[in-house]
C-alpha cells in the first residue's frame, strides 16, 4: 500500500525550464494525482499550468527579480542566498495547507511514484533529510545532505532554517548539518535523489557504479528499485553530463517504456 504525502513544492526561473518539465512529466506518469506547489517567476507560473493542464499545480509567482541573472551574476550581487531560501516561502505556502510536503528541486526526476519512497511512521517526523554520500573534504564544505530534497512537516523548520543560514558558508545547504539536533528526523534511501555527486564525489565511485543492475524493466541501485535522480538536463559541467550518459545507458537497457518517455 503507497503512503501518499500531501503534496510537493518546487521552484524555478525561466532558465530552468527544460529541468521542471521533466519532474512534471514525471510526475504526470508515476504520481498525477498530488497537489504540486511552484513558486516561479512569470515565465514558470504561466506556461507550467498549459503545458500539464492535467497536474493539480498552485503557483505562486515571486521571482521575476532573479530570472536576469545566472548564478555567478547572483553570487555578485549577494542575491545567491536569498534565490536559494525563497524555498522556505513555498515550503510555508504548502504547509498553510497541508499537513506535509516533499521539497524537490526542479531537477529532481522521478522513476517510481513519489508516494512509494516514505513511510507512514516517516510522515509522522518533523523532516526527512538526504545524506549526500560524498567525500568528507567536500561533506565538510558544502554539508552532510542535499537542500533539493527534503521532506517537512513541522512548521517551525523554516523559520529556523531562515536564522542559521545567515552566516553559513555555504548559502541554506551547510546549516542542514544542525538540522538532526533540532528536530525529530529520518534519512531518505540513497535509492532517492541520486545526484552525480554520489557517484562521482563518493570514495570509491566504481563500486558505487557496479551497485546498479537492471531487472524486469526496472533500474536497481543496490538492489532496490532507484526512485529519483537529480541533474540538469541540459548542462556542459563534466560531472553531470558523465552522470547523464550512465543514466541514460541504465535506461536504454531497462528498455522501461515509462522512463524512455520522459527522457525522449
Amino acid at each position: 500500500m503507497l503512503i501518499i504525502m500531501d503534496c510537493i513544492a518546487t521552484m524555478a526561473t525561466k532558465p530552468c525550464y527544460d529541468d521542471i518539465k521533466l519532474l512534471l512529466k514525471s510526475i504526470s506518469i508515476f504520481s498525477p494525482n498530488i497537489k504540486i506547489y511552484i513558486l516561479g517567476d512569470s515565465y514558470i507560473c504561466e506556461n507550467c499550468v498549459i503545458d500539464y493542464p492535467n497536474l493539480n499545480i498552485i503557483t505562486l509567482c515571486q521571482l521575476d527579480k532573479y530570472t536576469p541573472y545566472n548564478r555567478k551574476q547572483l553570487e555578485e550581487r549577494n542575491m545567491m542566498l536569498d534565490l536559494t531560501l525563497e524555498k522556505c516561502v513555498i515550503i510555508d505556502h504548502a504547509l498553510s495547507e497541508n499537513k506535509n510536503v516533499l521539497f524537490l528541486d526542479a531537477d529532481i526526476i522521478l522513476f517510481n511514484p513519489i508516494e512509494s519512497i516514505i513511510t507512514e511512521d516517516q510522515l509522522q517526523k518533523d523532516i526527512g533529510l538526504s545524506p549526500h554520500l560524498i567525500v568528507k573534504r567536500d561533506e565538510d564544505l558544502y554539508g552532510k545532505y542535499n537542500a533539493g530534497f527534503i521532506y517537512i512537516s513541522n512548521k517551525n523548520v523554516t523559520s529556523w532554517w531562515r536564522k542559521n543560514s545567515i552566516n553559513s558558508p555555504f548559502f541554506e545547504q551547510k546549516p542542514m548539518d544542525d538540522m538532526p539536533l533540532c528536530f525529530n528526523c529520518f534519512y531518505f534511501l540513497p535509492q532517492n535523489n541520486f545526484g552525480w555527486w554520489r557517484l562521482l564525489q563518493a570514495e570509491k565511485p566504481l563500486e558505487i557504479a557496479n551497485k546498479f543492475t537492471v531487472k524486469n524493466n526496472t533500474i536497481l541501485y543496490d538492489n532496490l528499485p532507484l526512485n529519483s535522480i537529480h541533474t540538469h538536463v541540459i548542462s556542459n559541467f563534466i560531472y553531470t553530463v558523465q552522470f547523464n550518459e550512465f543514466i541514460k545507458k541504465l535506461i536504454e537497457v531497462s528498455k522501461n517504456e515509462k522512463l524512455n518517455f520522459i527522457f525522449n
